[in-house]
């Protein structure tokens, strides 16, 4: 049996050759991924700053273990700052009580913490600025020292400030992003300030008063119930978007870390590196007392943040929590006292 042979026949198709995209498929195109763009860019803007966020909490968590190896070695946290015990200006604050509990001891052994240990006498041990009331031997001691652990990585505010210039060397400082709760206005120990720079109210109900070590056992509301250290790192503003003090310093106390307050005080009032809770969580600088002009008054500065919608803080028990915006000042001023007797619900 043979089988038939059929002819194939080939037909070539002609087809226009194409190169490229016509105008508007390549319109098309280019909204489509400006579509895929818009819907991207914020979602990793979000998973970033969810980052910088978990980041900021880690760092109050690593200052919290040191001022927990400060309450177990020491019987109490820290003082939130001493007097100069030897001159009439500014001693320095927990900051650098805090060095030796977060691995900088050999910065810490080196300051000289009476105004006068490394054989000259000066006019303070915290202040390290350019003028005759600053320690020489700390600003080298200190010179381009800046701490990780107390910086938010959200934090649109220079964490090196300048300071001035001493014989044609610039002088910068660090400047935190977490300041110590003293308390609330509403506590008893409360009191009004005032000097010819300013004033604000002054607490010692929380675990950071100026000059006192508070011990476990005045905590009478409960460590995992009172906060320790609160975030400032963000300026406060005016409503037209108005920067305070001036756009380049932060709206908070602008001194360095190692300041505290005056030998003078109270009747010098001002306090650097601490706070007492008067206001909400806000970055309303239209409140009278959050910015003295020149950024040296911060008694009574409020707790904010860079991140939307919180601000960050340590609690007495080494724990971290983000506080909302919207937590109302009742409830934080609570927060800020440590004996006051109220009760308060789950953070």
């Amino acid at each position: 049996m043979t089988t038939a042979i059929r002819p194939v026949f080939l037909f070539r198709c002609r087809h226009s050759a194409r190169v490229g995209f016509t105008l508007v498929e390549l319109l098309v195109v280019i909204a489509i991924i400006g579509v895929l763009v818009g819907l991207l860019l914020p979602a990793v803007q979000a998973a970033r700053e969810a980052a910088r966020k978990v980041q900021c909490l880690n760092n109050l968590k690593q200052v919290g273990l040191g001022l927990l190896g400060h309450e177990s070695a020491k019987k109490a946290f820290p003082p939130g700052g001493v007097k100069c015990p030897t001159a009439y200006f500014y001693g320095h604050s927990w900051w650098i009580i805090l060095l030796p509990f977060v691995e900088e001891n050999s910065v810490y052994d080196r300051f000289d913490k009476t105004g006068r240990a490394s054989g000259t006498q000066y006019n303070s041990t915290g202040w390290i600025g350019d003028d005759y009331a600053a320690n020489g031997y700390n600003r080298q001691v200190l010179y381009q020292f800046k701490m990780s652990i107390g910086v938010c990585p959200s934090s649109s505010l220079p964490s090196m400030v300048s300071g001035g210039e001493v014989a044609g060397q610039g002088i910068t400082f660090f400047v935190p992003s977490y300041v110590g709760i003293t308390g609330s206005v509403d506590h008893s120990t409360a009191f009004e300030v005032h000097s010819w720079n300013g004033g604000g109210i002054v607490s010692y109900g929380g675990l950071m008063p100026p000059m006192k070590g508070v011990r476990l056992a005045q905590v009478t509301d409960g460590t995992t119930k009172t906060i320790l250290l609160g975030e400032q790192s963000d300026y406060c503003t005016l409503r037209d978007g108005t920067k305070l003090p001036d756009g380049t310093r932060d709206a908070r106390s602008a001194g360095p870390f190692s300041l505290s307050i005056s030998s003078n005080y109270p009747n010098d009032p001002r306090l650097w590196n601490l706070t007492t809770i008067r206001h909400p969580i806000t970055k309303d600088a239209s409140l009278a007392d959050v910015c003295y002009v020149g950024g040296q008054l911060g008694n009574n500065t409020p707790i904010q943040s860079a991140h939307p919608g919180a601000a960050n803080a340590l609690v007495g028990d080494g724990s971290v929590r983000s506080l909302s915006d919207s937590l109302d000042l009742t409830t934080l001023k609570r927060l800020a006292d440590r004996d006051d007797g109220h009760v308060i619900g789950d953070l």
